[in-house]
């Protein structure tokens, strides 16, 4: 089955600076006001990493962030952590136990689309964990998804946030893989995969 890529603008209620979500930045050490850092290793997943900071910065300029648990900055949408606390600030990240969990479900008629708090459990983790890896053999198109959401999972210290786009299809919520099957076409579009929700996620996503 023949798959390809599919860029995608998304509407998205939250607002953050997108950052490398693995330890593949252009620069592999920052020097910044007489310390070094290094990129921040989040773990290999299916969420689109973020940074919870608002505000419009210039391109190769570095930005200390205040208030965090560690000494980071960011620069050019990485993150970096002090060279000494490296390992303390991966091993914190890449624990989903310092994560909360919350649903933006797209609202079209309302200033602010509405976020809920949700409970995930470990057994749904890893079922989303998992998703990317199984085969995938439902695909969409567009203007067959009844309704929009986004799954957030943000650091209680507030710094680093990831996110998967889901679709209401059929009464039942799926994830957006942004993969397009190229077997299919109508009016000039293509239908997207799209993989279902645990179970036991379904009634938490909440219209």
């Amino acid at each position: 089955m023949k798959k390809k890529n599919l860029m995608m603008v998304l509407l998205l209620a939250v607002c953050f600076v997108m950052i490398g979500c693995s330890n593949d930045s252009e620069v592999d050490k920052l020097e910044y006001q007489g310390k070094t850092y290094v990129p921040v290793t989040f773990s290999q997943d299916i969420f689109s990493c973020g940074l919870g900071v608002e505000g419009e910065f210039e391109t190769d300029v570095t930005y200390p962030i205040e208030g965090a648990q560690f000494d980071m900055v960011h620069n050019n949408g990485d993150l970096y952590v002090a060279e000494e606390q490296a390992g303390e600030a991966a091993n914190y990240y890449q624990d989903d136990a310092n994560y909360e969990w919350e649903v933006s479900v797209f609202a079209e008629d309302e200033a602010e689309d509405p976020v809920n708090p949700i409970p995930i459990t470990e057994d749904e983790l890893e079922y989303i964990y998992e998703m990317d890896d199984q085969e995938k053999d439902l695909a969409i198109y567009f203007d067959e998804i009844e309704q929009q959401a986004t799954l957030i999972k943000t650091s209680k210290d507030g710094i680093a946030r990831g996110s998967i786009e889901l679709a209401l299809y059929d009464g039942q919520w799926y994830w957006r893989t942004e993969i397009i099957d190229d077997t299919q076409e109508k009016d000039g579009t293509w239908p997207e995969y799209v993989y279902p929700m645990p179970e036991s996620v379904q009634n938490k996503v909440k219209l």
